[in-house]
């Protein structure tokens, strides 16, 4: 058949108006496209159930979690380089789960991508498999449980699945090819630590803890199942999607997205040992203000050994503790940041003084404080200090 096509190669293009006629394009449109369309009157009404509980599900923040899946129809080769966490943690008295994100995420990638460019990923280890064919011509990837271990061990790996636009894909008995990657990867868990937020990897992250109002509620998610089976709601949704106003940048993703306690909580678990120390410490009104070099890492090894946070053998040098001090010292004339400032000597030994009030700031700036976590007066005391707990670190 001369009109037979021909190509050279098959690669991921969802700008099918960017795909030489000589590559076999793996996208071939969105699944909810080829609905009948619904007036624009009638969209707000069809989608209220949907966007209802995105919101439970964000705790509030449905809103940029809308605007992550509108990135994905909108700008389909325009990574966020954002990943979302859904957290949902079982208690002393109740288990996890139950808060209906399957559901709606299987929903947004069956439906409304289709199912050609979603996967579900149910064994974490998966995402870093030397056989990595199982991705290729994905939008979103949704790992149903984000196994803590996994992810914290190969956190590099994990941070360039985020951001790489390219990829090599490799599959058993068949030559390795480069091709685009597009994918967007959402985690959801019942862990209370499941992803690394340190370094670079924290900038690719936004997180929330899930409400649990409609937790075990049937009539709620019969009711859910109804709505997202009507095919109108499946175009109405998205239509929605693709006029939403969302963010056209990485950058913009990075700089609106909201700082939640999930969020902060996670960042806490993963801080350096010297930052969480500076934190047990300030959250107590117990850091103290002038101190030597000595006696301050003498403090922070006792803390460090009793809290079992780590082993005498893996503890940072004083040497290099100092260093991690310096840039919470008061400067004064004659002295910089780099050559911190002796305030005085007693008792033979030299005194450092902690500008306590850029400490804090920079803490929260981090987002291993809370705004307003460490109470301060105006002349940057602390503004409520903690009465001593019998065997505490002093």
């Amino acid at each position: 058949d001369p009109a037979r096509p021909t190509f050279i190669k098959c690669d991921f293009i969802p700008d099918r108006t960017k795909c030489p006629k000589s590559v076999f394009n793996l996208f071939h449109g969105f699944e909810a496209e080829a609905l009948s369309s619904v007036s624009a009157d009638e969209i707000p009404a069809l989608i209220a159930p949907i966007l209802h509980h995105l919101d439970t599900l964000t705790s509030g923040h449905g809103s940029y979690l809308v605007k992550w899946m509108a990135n994905i129809l909108q700008s389909p080769d325009n990574k966020s380089d954002t990943t979302v966490l859904l957290r949902d943690q079982g208690g002393l008295l109740h288990e996890g789960g139950g808060t209906g994100k399957n559901i709606i995420l299987d929903w947004f990638g069956r439906k409304i991508l289709g199912s050609d460019y979603y996967l579900v990923v149910g064994d974490n280890s998966m995402l870093f498999s030397q056989f990595n064919s199982i991705f290729e011509g994905k939008l979103l990837v949704f790992v149903e449980e984000a196994g803590g271990k996994d992810n914290h061990a190969f956190i590099d790996r994990l941070q360039s699945k985020i951001t790489a636009k390219r990829v090599i894909s490799n599959k058993k008995c068949v030559a390795e090819r480069e091709m685009n990657d597009y994918a967007r990867f959402l985690f959801a868990t019942n862990n209370t630590n499941p992803l690394p937020s340190k370094g670079g990897m924290s900038r690719r992250q936004w997180m929330f803890d899930s409400l649990t109002t409609y937790r075990g509620n049937k009539d709620y998610f019969d009711a859910l199942v109804a709505v997202m089976d009507d095919p109108r709601v499946q175009r109405a949704f998205f239509q929605f999607l693709m006029a939403v106003p969302t963010y056209p940048t990485p950058i913009e993703f990075f700089v609106n997205r909201p700082i939640t306690t999930t969020y902060i909580q996670i960042r806490q678990m993963n801080a350096p040992l010297h930052h969480k120390w500076l934190c047990y410490e300030l959250r107590r009104g117990r850091l103290p203000q002038d101190c030597s070099s000595r006696r301050l890492y003498d403090r922070f090894k006792l803390w460090a050994l009793s809290s079992g946070e780590r082993k005498a053998e893996t503890l940072p040098s004083e040497t290099a503790f100092g260093r991690f001090m310096n840039e919470a010292y008061a400067e004064e004339d004659g002295f910089t940041m780099d050559a911190p400032c002796v305030v005085r000597k007693s008792g033979g030994l030299m005194l450092r003084t902690f500008d306590i009030p850029k400490l804090v700031k920079g803490l929260e700036t981090l987002n291993f404080l809370m705004p307003g976590e460490v109470a301060l007066t105006a002349a940057g005391e602390f503004a409520v200090v903690a009465a001593a707990e019998a065997g505490e670190v002093e």
